[in-house]
């Protein structure tokens, strides 16, 4: 059966090719502002990375707490007491990561099962606040995908754009 009329592409008159445009390239900016504000959120997480100093640091105690999560499951939770000396100022802190991030049941044994009592370990603190300090080193890898997928995205639409529009058609 023959194409009929209906079925063909018709060209794009000149006022359409430029709102075309124009959306396919504010879709381009959208995606590279969405991954701008995600890098920019993925730098703020980082901040006590960056910022850490390491410094030694002893073991005071270990164990596996259990608490209520508030929604009626109880969550083990490792508790790791720790100290370290700054400028001649002890502190005592249990900050495991340098985020807040909730963990399972099995990192919280693999934690307890890694520290124990009277071992000498290092620790990362912030010179600006020399009582806020952790023992691991810890990044958010699902906020690199918010930062890489619109990147990506956006440079198949940049690859892509020049055959995104039907041409003009030759008589």
């Amino acid at each position: 059966m023959p194409p009929s009329p209906r079925d063909e592409i018709r060209p794009l008159t000149a006022q359409e090719r430029t709102r075309a445009t124009i959306a396919y390239w504010i879709c381009v900016g959208a995606c590279v502002v969405f991954a701008a504000a995600a890098a920019y959120i993925v730098w703020l997480r980082e901040a006590p990375i960056r910022e850490a100093r390491p410094v030694a640091a002893r073991i005071e105690h270990v164990e596996m707490i259990s608490r209520d999560d508030g929604h009626g499951h109880v969550r083990t939770l490792p508790l790791v007491i720790y100290s370290y000396t700054i400028g001649g100022v002890r502190y005592t802190t249990s900050r495991l990561t340098s985020l807040a991030t909730p963990h399972g049941d099995r990192w919280a044994a693999d934690v307890t099962r890694r520290y124990h009592q009277g071992d000498s370990v290092t620790a990362y603190y912030n010179p600006a606040e020399p009582g806020s300090a952790f023992l691991t080193r810890e990044r958010s890898w699902g906020a690199y995908a918010m930062v890489g997928i619109p990147l990506l995205l956006a440079l198949a639409l940049v690859l892509y754009w020049p055959r995104a529009l039907p041409g003009p058609r030759s008589p």
